[in-house]
């Protein structure tokens, strides 16, 4: 097994499905049906694609509403009495302090589909197209960047669980190394990063190995002239390597160096760690927005009729809808965060004990009818403080 794994990307596939047919597949106009790209709906489904997407968005808003959170609690509610934060308990103030075990839902389903789409590859290696390669590689940094979400804004990482949490970072670390493996292996001169009818061809004609196409004698024996592939200068895909695959490592190691000291040390709380936060996560936004982009202009510019099957794309195969409804699974700790109390995790949070306190409090004195004369501040809470819009509906400064 291990042989067959690792062949596709040694380029030793001898029996390919898809010949390496250079002078065939390079700058084709024209191709029978036999010779077009056939769609890979198991790998790289529209569904499957679409899963990894809004996961990682989705991903991206639960980590800004706790970056909302957070900045509330730095900037506003820890210098406010305990009694002025009874504005606080509507429900969308609670969900708040759930959002990180929705953020831990959303990174969960991209560690095990991550992991199970690298195997899948590594076991076709020998026969994935070239655009259907690329098209994994996205997934998987878009999985990549949803762990970075969610190791970079849910604080006190290994506070619920440590073994949980040491698992989690354990497969976390296992898929980034498999991001590093399948995007390193295209990092080779000739490999086409863009739409065009070499990317038809096996990832496996590109590796170099004794049967691949970049063997040093190969054109040489082929009578093939390199002029005839214009992506041989290698720029294309060492732009999009470096361009995509680099920042995101960096806010990765950043990430996991926040994520220690977060969980042993109190020198990123308050102001520091926020601001290491917004860095973090925006740069990723960036590099999914750009990820994003070149993914779509490469499915929209090679799923042409003239290099392209179409007529075989099956959105509704068992393993575009098993996409989907895994991401669906996601919905459940949603609603249970509309469930939950304000004595969630975040109370272990050393900076907001008083304050998830006097809201705990506030709402026992709420249940139990209790006057606001009788709090211990003899007059009850003030909300005069600007952004207050009066009575007990308040909302944000």
């Amino acid at each position: 097994m291990a042989k067959g794994l690792l062949a596709g990307l040694k380029g030793h596939c001898p029996n390919r499905t898809t010949p390496c047919d250079f002078a065939l597949y390079a700058n084709a106009t024209h191709l029978d049906d036999n010779q077009k790209l056939v769609p890979n709906v198991d790998i790289t489904g529209t569904n499957v694609i679409r899963a990894f997407q809004i996961t990682s968005f989705l991903a991206l808003v639960a980590a800004f509403l706790l970056l909302m959170d957070y900045s509330y609690l730095i900037f506003h509610a820890r210098y406010q009495p305990q009694s002025q934060t009874r504005r606080d308990h509507k429900k969308y103030k609670r969900i708040i302090h759930s959002i990180d075990t929705i953020l831990h839902t959303f990174s969960d389903a991209a560690l095990t589909a991550g992991i199970a789409l690298a195997f899948a590859t590594l076991l076709q290696s020998c026969d994935l197209s070239v655009y259907h390669y690329n098209i994994v590689c996205y997934m998987l940094l878009m999985a990549m960047i949803t762990h970075t979400f969610a190791i970079t804004n849910i604080p006190k990482w290994f506070s619920k669980n440590g073994w949980l949490g040491a698992l989690r970072l354990a497969g976390i670390l296992l898929t980034f190394c498999f991001t590093w493996l399948l995007y390193k292996s295209r990092d080779v001169k000739g490999f086409p990063m863009t739409a065009s009818s070499a990317a038809i061809m096996p990832i496996s004609c590109y590796i170099t190995g004794d049967d691949s196409m970049l063997n040093s004698g190969y054109f040489e024996t082929h009578n093939i002239s390199t002029a005839l592939l214009p992506q041989l200068s290698g720029s294309g895909s060492t732009t999009q390597f470096w361009g995509l695959l680099i920042p995101m490592t960096v806010s990765f190691v950043i990430g996991l160096i926040f994520l220690a000291v977060d969980s042993y040390s109190a020198f990123l709380e308050g102001r520091i760690g926020f601001f290491f936060r917004c860095g973090i996560t925006f740069a990723n936004l960036v590099v999914a927005g750009a990820a994003t982009y070149f993914n779509n202009k490469l499915r929209t510019d090679q799923e042409i009729d003239a290099w392209y099957l179409s007529s075989k794309n099956n959105d509704y195969s068992f393993a575009q809808l098993m996409s989907l409804t895994l991401l669906a699974s996601s919905v459940f700790p949603l609603i249970s965060a509309f469930y939950q109390t304000i004595d969630g995790p975040r109370a272990a949070d050393t900076q907001t004990k008083q304050i998830v306190k006097g809201l705990a409090t506030d709402l026992k004195n709420d249940e139990a009818g209790v006057p606001l004369a009788q709090y211990s501040n003899g007059g009850g809470p003030d909300y005069s403080y600007p952004g207050y819009s009066g009575g007990y509906s308040g909302g944000y400064p």
